[in-house]
């Protein structure tokens, strides 16, 4: 992948990555409550499920919540098929903290 290419899908990436955090934060504020003092909290019974869900690895989520998760990696990956079908995807899209040789990616 040249570096024109590779700059054009990092940036879609990056505006998938944006929309998919925005809507998060959408249904998150479904469950913000305002206190007697004026401070946004998050309810009760809300904190207690994404507590369960942020600390539950995806093979112990219900299917249910894996399709929630697997709706969103399609999302990823009709943007990497849309490169490839252009012919953009020549090479594994590695960032560099994952290149063979590197002190994190070993």
């Amino acid at each position: 992948m040249n570096k024109k290419a590779r700059a054009e899908l990092r940036d879609e990436l990056a505006s998938l990555q944006h929309a998919m955090w925005s809507e998060w934060m959408r249904a998150l504020w479904r469950f913000v409550e305002r206190n007697e003092r004026g401070e946004d909290i998050l309810a009760l019974p809300a904190r207690a499920r994404l507590l369960r869900l942020m600390n539950e690895p995806f093979s112990q989520l219900d299917e249910d919540e894996k399709e929630q998760d697997r709706a969103e990696a399609d999302r990823i990956l009709a943007v990497l098929d849309k490169y490839r079908a252009a012919g953009r995807g020549q090479q594994a899209v590695v960032h560099p903290c994952c290149s063979a040789g590197s002190a994190q990616g070993e």
